[in-house]
């Protein structure tokens, strides 16, 4: 037999929860970010083998040919180029500029940045050109997580050389900054010109 409402009242009382929901931190942000730019890369890498002309042997001859003359096994094409990239920020707007080597990563860099920063206005100068390659998509992900720490954020990579500047209040943005944007564009000199004040 049921008790009264009471009884019942207390018996389906929870005690609440203390548990509260916080804002994502940095490492959801780069994820947001590297996720979808490392899929584009995987989704080019295979185009790239699928559509590569297949490889013929070499025709057999009567003479053995000397180790000298043979072509090595891990020779391969030279890899392309880094192609010209820029991003600006001017308050809540941003401005992409330089080449991507194709259009899946172009529209991935766009929708992720979008996540990043929602509300900021985008301009998509960034054109396509398959000669060049683009930075590394993981340590991407760590340039724009610290773009929002930096006032008057500028990047700026011309082919040979990667100019960072901008303002901020912690040294340890501008140091983040300057990593990452480092591991993304490999091999090339780096001018980390953000100032701390």
């Amino acid at each position: 037999m049921a008790g009264p409402p009471q009884d019942r009242a207390v018996a389906e009382w929870r005690p609440a929860s203390r548990f509260y929901r916080r804002r994502p931190g940095i490492g959801w942000v780069a994820a947001l970010i590297a996720v979808p730019l490392l899929l584009a890369g995987i989704d080019r890498a295979t185009t790239d083998v699928e559509t590569a002309p297949p490889v013929r042997a070499p025709a057999s001859s009567a003479a053995p040919a000397s180790p000298s003359a043979s072509p090595s096994p891990t020779s391969s094409a030279p890899a392309k180029p880094l192609g010209r990239f820029s991003i600006v920020r001017a308050g809540t707007g941003y401005t992409l500029a330089g080449e991507m080597p194709d259009a899946a990563e172009k529209s991935s860099l766009i929708s992720s940045l979008g996540l990043i920063m929602p509300g900021a206005s985008l301009t998509d100068q960034l054109t396509v050109n398959p000669a060049v390659r683009g930075p590394d998509f993981a340590a991407l992900g760590g340039v724009f997580s610290t773009i929002p720490d930096v006032d008057d954020f500028s990047l700026r990579f011309d082919g040979t050389t990667l100019t960072l500047t901008g303002t901020t209040r912690d040294a340890k943005a501008r140091d983040a900054a300057g990593e990452s944007a480092a591991a993304a564009w490999p091999n090339t000199r780096l001018v980390n010109d953000i100032r701390v004040g």
